[in-house]
């Protein structure tokens, strides 16, 4: 199709660009019609010729390029090249998708994490030794003395059993009240090893001190 000199190009996106005009033909016409309507949701300079294109020439109107009597329309390969850029197209989306992260068709949207069991962890047991309820120092009979003992963190199933062996051994009835009901790794549980060590060498007897903690042994274990 000839050029009329009165032809501009429809898509002038490169500037001081005097390469040959191109007539629309009704292949052109309809591939920039497709562009215009994924431009007009992005950005950037494609989005402001998608704005003007879909009310100022009629690309926006309903109908064929044939049906057109003042068909002038015209443009650079290169500009036209550029506004239908499928992967151009595709760049635009994903950045916008990452300034606008909020949206119900595309976004899943993680659940926030519980505040009930970092609480319940820190309320239920903190950061003490749970058989001698102290932090930093333990207490030796033999020498009268307090002695700086590090906490050790309940990490494996056998310092689990061996406290709650140490609960029993000790009568502590809160104590196993807490231990029988929760996962002693899990909530992260401290302790001396000193000290259940004390107590596995004492190895009191509970059946003639507290009946109450024999009940919950027998619930514990049965």
């Amino acid at each position: 199709m000839s050029v009329s000199a009165a032809q501009v190009c429809c898509i002038h996106l490169i500037e001081d660009l005097n390469d040959n005009l191109v007539s629309l033909s009704t292949k052109s016409f309809e591939k920039i019609r497709q562009c215009i309507q994924e431009w007009l949701f992005l950005d950037g300079k494609e989005k402001e010729m998608a704005d003007y294109l879909s009310i100022s020439n009629g690309f926006g109107d309903d109908g064929s390029l044939e049906k057109r009597s003042d068909n002038n329309y015209a443009y650079h390969w290169k500009c036209y090249m550029r506004f239908t850029d499928k992967t151009k197209i595709q760049r635009a989306k994903k950045r916008m998708e990452d300034i606008n992260p909020v949206d119900v068709n595309t976004t899943v949207i993680r659940p926030k994490r519980s505040k009930a069991i970092s609480c319940d962890r820190i309320c239920i047991f903190p950061p003490i030794c749970d058989i001698c309820s102290r932090e930093k120092f333990i207490f030796e009979r033999y020498s009268s003395k307090r002695k700086k003992e590090k906490l050790t963190l309940c990490q494996t199933f056998t310092a689990s059993k061996a406290l709650l062996d140490s609960s029993i051994k000790k009568a502590d009835e809160n104590l196993l009240c807490k231990i029988q009901v929760i996962d002693c790794i899990a909530k992260e549980v401290k302790y001396h090893k000193v000290v259940i060590e004390h107590i596995q060498r004492k190895n009191l007897n509970i059946l003639n001190q507290n009946p109450h903690v024999l009940h919950l042994i027998l619930c514990f274990v049965t």
